[in-house]
């Protein structure tokens, strides 16, 4: 059995499952701040990301580091099935912890290996990019949220696959490595890898392309990746590209990084599609540099610190032992520095932990508790951090002139340096280039679009619309459910959805990207306005035709995050056409002076246009500046009209806010109003059938 293989099979399978859970941590967390406040959530968060540091020493000190990684990657299997169906904060939090302790372990303890660092991060590299490949074909909505005939299957198969591996990496496994090294690097990487290279959704907010290509974007990259690691001569790669860890090559990758993470956040379309690429493509050259720092400066086994140890390495590396766990079959407790392995593995995923949480929570929180500086600063921050710890010379460059390891010394797996001689692909990088099958599959079996009524129906001069915040298809309990979001609305039988609150990445909605979601249940095409740093916005759905559209970021006040609209035009089949604009409005009490802003930019666009119908939640109630002055320009509101003026539309659990609305030039009429009395999300839905005079 290629052992460096099962060993990355097995940081891969370790790597996926954590990634599920650091992306559940989100809604869930949020569900916090909702019940309790931003400062019991932000609390709450750090917590649990403390708790993989207190999970990691305990295990090490009980049962030594050999074990205590076995016993994790076993208990993240368990957890896994376990939050498959109970995806609670209570279950998430304890898969969280064993997570990052698991993750931390089992890349150290590949990391420690003969072959190197190379191994561990390519590990990370193909994790990440299965990953997309099960989202890619989820449409982004993660299978621990799921529980129906597609995401059990899934939890299932991840499992056997991860105990499996762990069983067969086993004669891989060091008792004790000491020291432990920049493990704790781990924790910024995983940080920007669910924030920005490992999300489809964001790469689909941030350039444009459709969820299907974002996703090719990311499977490119991690190839990339792959091969970048395997032509390396950083421990474990092949040495075919020896300046990919030359002298230079530390700021060369470190530079790289800092600035595709900086693009990436500031510009959009294709440069930010190849930014992406960069990134990850650096990013996993500047980990293993910061992993290959701190393991052995020749390729031996484990740097053991004790004399009986080193004994027993000897034996190993001089054939009088069949493997690791024979050589060290003879130690005692005393030789291994449990202690001591104990302290550093904690030290190493508390900054793991911490690392995460700190960059995550920033990023997002902005949105509540506005930083004094913009919050793409924190990811450019944290990769400023992975970088610098990635610079400095490579392992190899420590040894003396004349004694840098051939490709066969730096690498155990033959085929691997024979291909890369070739000059082929490294057979890893088989992997993602497989992978590139998911998007395609999404691609063949896009729904074809909802098709418009009849000219000859008798109701071919009205519509169906239903405006609705949807609060991030989050439920109240914290679990993201797309699904249910989309059967109120397809109760309806709606032609027109105007939607705000519509995630895309967004690490409080599990990375989900609800634009394209939506737009592929419900077979509608659609018009996105964001807001929020392109993940957050208003949704257009509609089956009538779409034209003329126009997304319009609106001012923002102080303390506030962007908000936007959505406009465009749609067809009715007798030909008639009508404007639609989909809005949401600054949500905080003290903000009308900014809302009154937003809404002058709105209406004068309106003013242009009529029919039209202008809804969404305006966070202003009857009587309200705001609305006397939208009533003011001449629009009607349709629950008035209808008699629904008293109906409170937020919160769900205790309605007492009018604050949704949906109003029309006075050539529209309304009937048939609705309020749908539907927990799904914070706000009721608001249905009604629009008729054009």
């Amino acid at each position: 059995m290629n052992h460096s293989r099962v060993s990355i099979g097995l940081v891969a399978a370790v790597s996926l499952i954590a990634a599920e859970a650091l992306r559940a941590s989100g809604p869930l967390l949020d569900g916090v701040v909702t019940g309790t406040g931003l400062v019991a959530g932000a609390v709450t968060a750090v917590l649990v990301y403390l708790a993989p540091a207190v999970v990691a020493a305990v295990l090490v000190a009980a049962i030594g580091a050999r074990r205590a990684t076995l016993l994790a990657a076993l208990l993240l299997a368990v957890l896994r099935l376990v939050m498959q169906q109970v995806p609670t904060l209570e279950v998430g939090a304890v898969t969280v912890a064993v997570a990052v302790a698991a993750l931390v372990l089992v890349v150290r303890q590949v990391a420690y290996h003969r072959d190197g660092a190379t191994p561990a991060v390519t590990g990370l590299v193909l994790g990440g990019a299965i990953d997309v490949g099960i989202r890619t074909l989820l449409s982004t909505w993660d299978p621990v949220w799921r529980a129906d005939l597609i995401g059990w299957p899934v939890a299932v198969v991840e499992c056997v696959a991860l105990v499996w591996l762990v069983f067969a990496a086993r004669p891989t496994i060091h008792p004790d490595p000491y020291p432990v090294g920049r493990v704790g690097v781990l924790g910024g990487y995983l940080a920007l890898s669910v924030l920005m290279f490992g999300s489809p959704a964001y790469v689909a907010a941030v350039t444009g392309l459709s969820l299907p290509f974002a996703s090719a974007v990311l499977l490119v990259g991690a190839l990339f990746a792959v091969e970048a690691l395997s032509r390396s001569a950083l421990p474990g790669g092949s040495a075919r590209w020896r300046d990919l860890s030359g002298r230079y090559a530390g700021g060369i990758a470190a530079g790289v990084l800092v600035v595709a993470v900086t693009v990436a956040l500031l510009v959009q379309g294709i440069v930010a599609a190849i930014a992406v690429v960069a990134m990850q493509v650096a990013a996993a050259l500047v980990l293993a540099r910061a992993l290959a720092r701190s393991t052995p400066d020749r390729p031996m086994p484990v740097m053991w610190t004790d004399p009986g140890e080193r004994e027993a390495a000897e034996k190993l590396d001089a054939g009088l032992v069949p493997d690791e766990e024979d050589a060290f079959r003879e130690l005692t407790v005393s030789h291994r520095p449990r202690g001591r392995c104990a302290l550093a593995f904690g030290s190493s995923t508390l900054a793991a932990g911490l690392g995460y949480v700190a960059v995550v929570l920033l990023y997002q929180v902005h949105y509540e508790a506005p930083l004094p500086v913009p919050n793409q600063v924190v990811p450019i921050l944290a990769a400023v951090v992975l970088a610098l710890l990635g610079l400095g010379e490579g392992a190899w460059s420590a040894m003396p002139a004349g004694e840098e390891p051939t490709p066969a010394e730096a690498s155990g797996d033959r085929a691997a340096e024979r291909a890369a001689k070739r000059g082929r692909l490294a057979p890893l990088a088989v992997v993602p280039a497989v992978l590139l099958l998911a998007p395609t599959a999404m691609l063949a079996t896009s729904p074809a679009p909802a098709t418009p009524p009849a000219s000859g129906d008798a109701n071919v001069g009205s519509f169906r619309l239903v405006s609705w915040n949807v609060r991030y298809l989050r439920d109240p309990n914290g679990r993201m459910d797309p699904e249910a979001v989309a059967k109120v609305i397809e109760e309806q039988k709606p032609d027109v959805v105007l939607l705000q609150e519509v995630p895309r990445g967004w690490p409080i909605s599990g990375g989900v990207d609800g634009v394209e979601w939506l737009s592929r249940r419900l077979a509608m095409p659609y018009v996105y306005a964001p807001a929020a740093d392109q993940q957050f916005g208003n949704l257009i759905l509609s089956r009538l035709r779409i034209t003329d559209v126009e997304t319009r970021t609106l001012p923002k006040g102080n303390g506030s995050m962007n908000r936007s609209y959505a406009a465009a035009t749609v067809e009715l089949p007798n030909g008639r056409t009508v404007r639609l604009y989909d809005v949401h409005l600054a949500h905080r009490d003290n903000q009308t002076p900014t809302r009154l802003a937003q809404l002058e930019v709105l209406l004068d666009a309106r003013a242009e246009h009529t029919p039209a119908v202008v809804a969404g939640d305006f966070n202003s109630g009857p009587g309200s500046q705001e609305i006397t002055k939208v009533i003011g320009t001449g629009l009607v509101s349709a629950q008035d009209t209808t008699g629904y003026g008293g109906a409170a539309t937020s919160p769900t659990d205790r309605p007492t806010h009018r604050i949704d609305w949906i109003f029309g030039t006075p050539d529209v009429a309304f009937t048939d109003f609705a309020l749908l009395r539907t927990q799904t999300s914070d706000h009721f839905p608001l249905a009604v059938t629009v008729s054009i005079g």
